[in-house]
């Protein structure tokens, strides 16, 4: 079994023939054939019932075909993420506990990956380093992981974008991004010229797994304004299945972070809905941090920078 057999594979369920994967993966139909016939004999099951119409997955197909769009996506995240990091990136993934012996300030980013996420980090050392005077080391890590870090002393600092409900941390609001969705490029809502959160209410609602502070603030912002919207943390919610890109998956609208993969759009909300997720600087409670009021004051200025927002939202 290989990637590219679930590929073809895929690509004939959601196309519902050979011939449209074929085309749409820009390959004979012949190779999406074989590659499919091959994949059905290493499992010994029927994966699709071929009619002259075209063909559709078996139920076991069916349940394979999920599994295997999960698979497509992280082997095509894992090749997006290798393909853009630099040695800076790696160095700022290195594990956590050889950070306590960094000199300066050491910030966590909780975010999970993003395109583009050295060009963050290296902006946001460059403008701390500059505003404080002090070295600063940016380095990411999940969201779960906030509170450990900083309590085993290896960060002094947590940048939060969204909501921790966590009571050991000390919030302080630096800023805020304008929330979005991303969205397939045939969906109706990408034609809106203005898009409100109303307009996404008839639509499946999905969450970036992970992202939890953010997706903490999405449930929240839509709880508080009654709508009873249900939210899924899928694994797919970039866009492999039929189900998910009829639908939007809530994202924070950096536009200079925007990715289009997988034939996706990303969409803000109008400014009226008040819709921006807060950003935090969170510190454990009762640390004796450092750097102190000064610093959580500088990074309201670096925020205003990187997002380019200034004046009271930032």
């Amino acid at each position: 079994m290989n990637i590219d057999q679930m590929r073809y594979f895929v690509a004939a369920v959601d196309e519902g023939s050979l011939s449209a994967a074929a085309r749409q993966l820009s390959v004979t139909t012949q190779c999406v054939s074989k590659a499919v016939g091959n994949l059905e004999k290493e499992i010994g099951i029927p994966l699709l019932v071929r009619t002259g119409q075209g063909a559709r997955a078996t139920a076991f197909g069916e349940a394979f075909a999920q599994r295997a769009r999960y698979t497509l996506r992280v082997f095509d995240e894992t090749v997006a993420f290798t393909r853009s990091c630099t040695p800076q990136d790696a160095d700022r993934m290195r594990p956590a506990d050889t950070l306590a012996s960094a000199n300066g300030l050491r910030l966590i980013m909780c975010l999970p990956y993003f395109p583009r996420m050295n060009m963050v980090a290296k902006s946001t050392e460059e403008l701390v380093s500059k505003s404080l005077g002090i070295a600063t080391h940016v380095s990411y890590c999940p969201c779960v992981e906030c509170v450990p870090t900083l309590e085993a002393d290896l960060a002094d600092m947590a940048v939060i974008l969204g909501e921790a409900d966590s009571e050991k941390l000390d919030l302080l609001q630096i800023g805020t991004v304008p929330c979005g969705v991303q969205v397939a490029a045939e969906s109706p809502l990408a034609k809106l010229d203005t898009l409100r959160v109303t307009d996404v209410l008839p639509y499946p609602a999905f969450l970036w797994p992970g992202h939890d502070h953010f997706n903490n603030y999405v449930r929240s912002y839509f709880d508080r304004r009654g709508f009873g919207k249900p939210f899924t943390e899928s694994p797919e919610a970039l866009f492999f299945s039929k189900e998910t890109r009829a639908g939007a998956m809530f994202i924070p609208r950096i536009a200079s972070l925007d990715t289009k993969i997988n034939n996706t759009v990303p969409l803000t909300f109008d400014k009226a809905d008040g819709f921006a997720s807060p950003i935090q600087l969170a510190t454990l409670k009762g640390a004796s941090n450092p750097f102190g009021i000064a610093a959580k004051g500088k990074m309201r200025e670096v925020v205003s920078c990187l997002t380019g927002r200034g004046g009271a939202n930032s």
